[in-house]
C-alpha cells in the first residue's frame, strides 16, 4: 500500500564511507543528506530519523509555540487516513513514528525492521508531505501534558526538567514550558 507519491528520485552528489566503523555519508545533488551506520548491537533493528526544519531556532522568540504539543504530528494520522486507521492497516508491519522539535529541527524518528523499511520511509514521506493535524490527536497530547503539569509540582526533579531550558535560555520564549492556563486555552 503506498501511503504517498515520491518524486522524482535524487541524484548522489558526494558519497563517502568510513572504513573504521563502516558509516556511510550521502550528500544528495538537492542538499539532503543521508547517514548509514550498521550497528551488530541491534539486530534485525533499523532505526531512523529525519530531521527537516529549523527546529526551535526558526519558532519566534517572543511568544509561546505549541512545541510543547509535537506529539500531536503522529497522533493527527494523515490527511488521507487518521493514526487510528494507519494502525489498523498497517497492523501487519514493523514501525514506529515519534515526532520532536529539536533545537536544531523538526525530527521524526521510527524504528523497524529490514523488511519493513519501505513502509516506515512511506509513513515519514506522508507525514511530511500531508499530516492530518487532526483534533482529536492535539486534545489527547493536551490532556497528557496537563497531567504531567499536575505531578510536577511534587516533584522537584520534575521542576527543574521542566523549568531548565527556559532559564538556560534566558525566558526564551521558545524554550518556556507552557502553564496549565496555556494549555487549556491553546488550539489545535
Amino acid at each position: 500500500m503506498a501511503l504517498c507519491e515520491f518524486r522524482k528520485t535524487g541524484h548522489g552528489g558526494q558519497h563517502r564511507t568510513t572504513f573504521r566503523s563502516g558509516t556511510s555519508f550521502v550528500r544528495f545533488a538537492n542538499g539532503v543528506r543521508l547517514t548509514v551506520r550498521p550497528s551488530k548491537l541491534r539486530s534485525n533493528q533499523v532505526l531512523i530519523s529525519v530531521k527537516v526544519g529549523g527546529g526551535r531556532l526558526d519558532l519566534p522568540t517572543d511568544r509561546l509555540t505549541a512545541a510543547w504539543a509535537a506529539a500531536a504530528v503522529p497522533a493527527g494520522g494523515l490527511k488521507a487516513m487518521s493514526y487510528t486507521d494507519m494502525q489498523r492497516i498497517l497492523a501487519p508491519k514493523t514501525y514506529r513514528v515519534g515526532f520532536s522539535v529539536r533545537e536544531d529541527g523538526f525530527v521524526f524518528s521510527g524504528e523497524t525492521t529490514p523488511a519493513d523499511i519501505d513502509t516506515q520511509l512511506q509513513v515519514f514521506a506522508a507525514y511530511l508531505q500531508a499530516p492530518g493535524f487532526r483534533p482529536e490527536g492535539f486534545e489527547q497530547v493536551r490532556s497528557n501534558y496537563a497531567a504531567r503539569l499536575r505531578q510536577v509540582d511534587a516533584n522537584p526533579a520534575a521542576i527543574l526538567q521542566l523549568k531548565a531550558p527556559e532559564i538556560l535560555h534566558n525566558g526564551d520564549k521558545r524554550w518556556v514550558s507552557p502553564s496549565a492556563q496555556d494549555i487549556q486555552t491553546a488550539s489545535g
